[in-house]
This record gives C-alpha cells, structure tokens and sequence, in this order.
C-alpha cells in the first residue's frame, strides 16, 4: 500500500491510497509503476503534470490510509478535510504525509491502458526514508519500518517481526 501525491495545473494537491503498485527495476535509476483507475483524480493530475511522489506510509497511519480512501479527490482537498500534517518533498516540493516511512518523486514516462485502468511508469527523481526503517532495505522487523499491505475493502495486515 502507497499514497501518491500529485497536483493539479493549479498546484491544488492531491492524496491517494494505491493498493496496486511494484518496483520496475533499480539499476542505475529506480523505476516503479502504479495503477490507477481511469476517473482517478490522481491519474488526471499525473497526466496533466507529469509528476508524482510515492509515499510509503507507517502501519500506525492505517486510519488515515481509510480516510483518504473514502472519498474522491474530484470532490475535496483530503489533506485540508481530514488535517493532515504534511512538508514538501525534496524536489517537486508536493505535500508529504508527515510519519511516512519514506517517499520517491518520480516523472512519468509511460503509460498503459488497459480496460478501466491505466498503469503508470515512472523514473525516480529523488527519493529519501526514515534511516531507522531502512538500512539498504526496508527493516519490517523493526517498530520505525512497518508498512501496511492492503488485502481488500478495508482490510489491511502488518509484516510480522520475524525475517525468513
């Protein structure tokens, strides 16, 4: 599970959960893709920009990962309506959750569509995390590097403490 920000052409900000994301690759630049549904107020923006950050947030952040999946960015600006503290990226300088175990800025640089759907390619930009969840890799194992894994509706797990 991620959040991506985006904003509009009138630099109006945007949150969103995304359930349905993957790393590309890591050699020389990071690449990751995200897939968003057709009407997404966040595809729109990304369309529109050609920019995006990719929030990783804390298991501790699962309520406001509900909240901002319950209504649509079309309607409402989410960080105003549900307060969320946030600061501005490195690079793009779009408004990151506060608590967020790490963001990567990223410039689309393709896309695909498929039915409803279209899944977005980006280049990493810039990137950084919280040093106590990662240390060459996210540590699950640690208090500071949980993340949350979406199962569906509203249902969401936590990685155990244990590395097999």
């Amino acid at each position: 599970m991620v959040l991506v920000v985006t904003r509009d052409e009138d630099n109006a900000p945007n949150l969103a959960p995304i359930a349905w994301q993957c790393p590309l690759n890591y050699d020389q630049v990071t690449k990751l893709l995200i897939v968003c549904a057709s009407e997404n107020k966040t595809l729109r923006n990304i369309m529109q920009t050609g920019k995006f950050v990719v929030c990783l947030p804390h298991a501790s952040q699962v309520e406001m990962v509900k909240l901002l999946g319950s209504c649509s960015g079309h309607d409402v600006n989410k960080i105003e309506k549900f307060g969320i503290r946030t600061f501005s990226s490195g690079r793009f300088q779009m408004q990151v959750p506060e608590g967020c175990i790490g963001y990567i800025e990223c410039e689309m640089f393709k896309t695909v569509e498929d039915d409803d759907v279209i899944v977005v390619f980006g280049r990493a930009v810039y990137a950084a995390v919280d040093e106590q969840a990662f240390s060459d890799r996210l540590m699950p194992e640690r208090p500071e590097g949980k993340t949350l894994h979406h199962l569906g509706a509203k249902i969401f797990m936590v990685p155990g403490d244990k590395s097999i």
